[in-house]
């Protein structure tokens, strides 16, 4: 996925980081709130690129999905698609990467 500059990202989810049970050395985030709250998921590659001729630096990643959402039959909020999660998953690295 290609990130959008960040100008045109809404803000971050409240979220947690943990290490993953089972594999040494993985860190995974849980979305704590708004559409994708209790989706748990991590990076698995990122990658700078080179400065295009915009002079943005392309920023490109993939990730795993550990814990779907699971809906409750009352749960009326509506499914998210896949660019709004791409929106928060990237909102989410800027924001992890911005604290480092």
């Amino acid at each position: 996925m290609t990130m959008k500059p960040a100008s045109n990202l809404p803000p971050p989810p409240k979220y947690e980081v943990y290490d993953h049970d089972d594999i040494k050395d993985l860190s995974c985030i849980r979305i704590k709130d708004g559409l994708f709250e209790d989706l748990e998921f991590h990076f698995d590659v990122i990658k700078l690129e080179d400065i295009d001729d915009e002079g943005n630096i392309p920023l490109r990643y993939t990730y795993t999905v550990v814990k779907p959402i699971e809906r409750k039959e009352n749960d009326i909020r509506k499914e998210g698609t896949n660019e709004e999660f791409h929106e928060v998953a990237t909102s989410i690295l800027l924001d992890i990467v911005g604290n480092s």
